[in-house]
């Protein structure tokens, strides 16, 4: 949460929501940037909880996060979304007029001079905390589902998981644990200081999860590192890439390790995946643009006024 002057407040996170009313009893005007929307995958994390003490638990947490959304949001003068998918889930309890699109966005510049992680071996991998519900069920279906496809094929090649592991003392991680460790050639990092090399010195990045909301900023950094992206539908919903010309799209695993074959044994469509990619993350995902997009919001705010 930050104020951007003392006209105007400008809010983040889920969870911060009675800040709204906080600003608006004062007078300043609130934007309020979701970053997903949260409530609706915490009740998918929910579903998947193991037990039904763990369930009974845990739901108490689920609807609060529910009634926060719908009680806090709608009092903001300008409610922005990530991606039109979020804006539809949104625009069940948030007036139209409010609403606005600012997709995420990476500044450029924060990885021009990092160096790829080169091991003595190529590699692909995923990137994210598997301690979130959607990567971690991601991640279960990369290792169960789609990479003894991909390894059976391209001898040599190893898989990096980078990206915080869930708590080890949970089903979660010695699940993850007991997969990687019975597959060849698969490497969990753990949480790492900066995931930019990993992805810099990948053939690929693999995008496969089949839960969520918002955008995957993953795709997005991949883009801006001009590394290739294999990810399923859900995966890349809420981004303007195109299937076969700036990313490549699976959700069938047979098709998600044929596709990834593809950019593992051409460097030509390599090469060309990744510099579509990067022309798309220019004109629509870097900061420049989404600065101009910012400066928009707050001019458009600041000129009607306090309400």
């Amino acid at each position: 949460m930050e104020e951007t002057g003392p006209d105007l407040a400008w809010v983040e996170y889920s969870y911060l929501g009675q800040y709204i009313r906080f600003f608006s009893k004062r007078g300043i005007p609130t934007v309020y940037a979701s970053h997903n929307a949260q409530a609706y995958l915490d009740y998918l994390w929910w579903k998947t909880e193991g037990g039904v003490a763990r369930k009974i638990v845990t739901l108490p947490v689920i609807l609060l996060n529910y009634l926060h959304e719908r009680l806090f949001f709608p009092e903001a003068d300008r409610f922005l979304c990530i991606s039109e998918i979020d804006m539809e889930y949104y625009g069940s309890f948030v007036s139209s007029r409010k609403m606005g699109l600012l997709p995420n966005f990476y500044i450029e510049t924060d990885i021009e001079g990092v160096e790829g992680f080169s091991p003595p071996h190529e590699y692909i991998c995923m990137v994210g905390s598997m301690n979130s519900f959607q990567n971690y069920e991601g991640a279960l279906f990369l290792l169960r589902d789609i990479w003894p496809l991909i390894k059976a094929r391209h001898a040599g090649l190893h898989l990096y998981l980078v990206g915080k592991l869930p708590p080890q003392d949970s089903y979660r991680y010695r699940e993850l644990r007991r997969l990687a460790d019975g597959l060849p050639r698969v490497v969990l990092t753990g949480e790492v200081d900066d995931a930019i090399p990993y992805v810099k010195g990948a053939l690929a990045t693999l995008v496969p999860v089949m839960h969520g909301s918002g955008t995957r900023t993953k795709i997005i950094e991949s883009a801006a590192c001009r590394t290739p992206v294999v990810s399923t539908s859900v995966g890349a919903e809420g981004l303007p890439f195109s299937d076969g010309e700036s990313i490549m799209i699976a959700d069938d695993p047979v098709m998600f390790a044929e596709k990834t074959g593809e950019l593992l044994s051409s460097g030509d469509l390599r090469a060309r995946i990744a510099a579509e990619a990067f022309d798309v993350f220019r004109k629509d995902l870097g900061y420049e643009v989404n600065k101009n997009r910012i400066e928009q919001i707050v001019e458009d705010l600041a000129g009607a006024g306090s309400r």
